[in-house]
């Protein structure tokens, strides 16, 4: 006879020739502690729970193998192979860990010791398993994919449609090389087909922080720039006015009273054609070329360049 420790209590395990005539030693085995009825609930619970916590799995198939052809009641002997390959597949086979599909999983690990650039020297632990972002910051936007047009869309003739791998794993990309804007909240990231606008290849609302991206923007070479711009929409509706109104002031912009209305007069110097429909088209504008071309914003606008690199440092 050989003994087996399970938790604090010694148990007596026969070889395994004498074990061939009936696989019920097996659950008897597994739940000792309970009632020799074998078919009772609590042996099926303690079976399904923490069973092959205790016993190998390997073996647990060895057993089965062994005594499939021994057991008394056909019934019964269904009703152990289906709790005991039910409880296989829970603790056996599956990960413990469901992960994202923009996530990895990393099983278990030894981390060996070693020494930090600072002289620290850390001991070898083991690392729990666990799942790691595939890109940086994937955690974050990976929720956010949406495949319906929001009830609230205001272009009702505009078709949204589901979002292929691909095509999240190439916003995943892009989000994760653009740092400055993981601090500002988004609600959702949608995909359509074609913008009202033909020529528009992306398009958000500030107000409720969603951002839609069109067929035209998979064609796009400057792609980064789009999403950057987008972005750039929703982030100036979350930072101070004040902010805003000494970036309209570094930018050239003046304000024209006549007839008792309020004009905002463009700078005679822009950045794009199209900065001159809005303070807030401005600033994305200047934004998306400070993220992608920073030194560009710094020969255009020495002031503007230090004004966003105060508040967003690249």
């Amino acid at each position: 006879m050989r003994a087996k420790r399970i938790g604090a209590k010694k148990i007596q395990i026969a070889p395994f020739s004498s074990r061939k005539s009936n696989p019920i030693h097996l659950v008897q085995l597994i739940c000792p502690h309970l009632s020799r009825n074998v078919f009772s609930n609590s042996y099926k619970n303690c079976i399904l729970s923490v069973g092959y916590q205790k016993l190998q799995i390997k073996r647990v198939i060895r057993f089965i193998m062994i005594g499939e052809s021994c057991v008394g009641k056909i019934m019964y002997r269904t009703q152990i192979y289906i709790m005991l390959l039910f409880g296989i597949s829970i603790n056996g086979y599956s990960r413990e860990i469901q992960c994202k599909s923009w996530q990895t999983y990393v099983k278990e690990h030894t981390v060996k010791s070693y020494v930090k650039k600072d002289g620290t020297r850390l001991k070898q632990t083991i690392r729990k398993a666990h799942c790691r972002e595939k890109w940086k910051y994937a955690d974050k936007w990976g929720p956010l994919f949406q495949n319906t047009k929001p009830d609230y869309w205001p272009q009702s003739k505009e078709d949204f449609k589901k979002w292929s791998s691909q095509e999240k794993e190439f916003i995943f990309q892009e989000l994760s090389e653009i740092p400055l804007i993981h601090h500002y909240r988004v609600n959702s990231i949608l995909r359509a087909k074609k913008s009202k606008d033909k020529k528009n290849p992306a398009s958000s609302i500030p107000e409720t922080k969603d951002i839609v991206l069109y067929d035209l923007y998979f064609d796009s070479k400057d792609t980064k720039e789009i999403l950057t711009h987008e972005m750039a929409h929703i982030i100036a509706h979350q930072i101070e006015t004040k902010y805003i109104s000494i970036f309209a002031e570094k930018s050239g912009w003046k304000l024209e009273i006549n007839k008792r209305q309020v004009y905002e007069v463009p700078p005679t110097k822009l950045i794009k054609k199209d900065s001159s429909f809005s303070i807030e088209e401005d600033f994305c504008n200047y934004f998306e070329i400070y993220v992608t071309n920073p030194e560009k914003i710094k020969k255009f606008n020495l002031d503007i360049y230090n004004l966003l690199k105060q508040r967003f440092p690249l």
